[in-house]
């Protein structure tokens, strides 16, 4: 996806490749992307974001919501995500982080939880 979606409230968007594009996902939105995130998420409000891929551009919170990363994430690569994330709790698949709500501010995220068992329906 390479263009352009503005979502606004209460939609879903399912990008099955890789966004290269921006996508402006406003309140009660989720957003599934199956491949990388290259390009720009602008995250408003109330919003669910499942990536599969890598994070290879940028998340623009203003708002809150929850958001899941697949596969492993260092404590490092997550304290390295840009943005204020004070309003999101980040769910990821697998860590150097300890199982469940991780203890103490990890970067700027509002709450982390590492292996959740709801990636048993999440994970593909």
């Amino acid at each position: 996806m390479s263009g352009r979606i503005v979502g606004d409230s209460y939609g879903y968007l399912h990008i099955t490749g890789t966004l290269s594009g921006t996508v402006e996902a406003n309140s009660y939105t989720t957003v599934v992307i199956d491949g990388d995130l290259a390009g720009t998420l602008k995250v408003r409000s109330w919003v669910t974001v499942v990536l599969r891929g890598r994070l290879l551009g940028k998340i623009d919170p203003s708002g809150s919501g929850t958001l899941y990363l697949q596969g492993f994430w260092s404590r490092r690569d997550v304290e390295a995500i840009e943005g204020q994330f004070s309003q999101f709790t980040l769910h990821v698949q697998s860590s150097d982080m300890p199982i469940g709500k991780v203890e103490g501010k990890v970067g700027s995220w509002q709450e982390v939880i590492v292996a959740d068992p709801v990636w048993k329906k999440l994970a593909r």
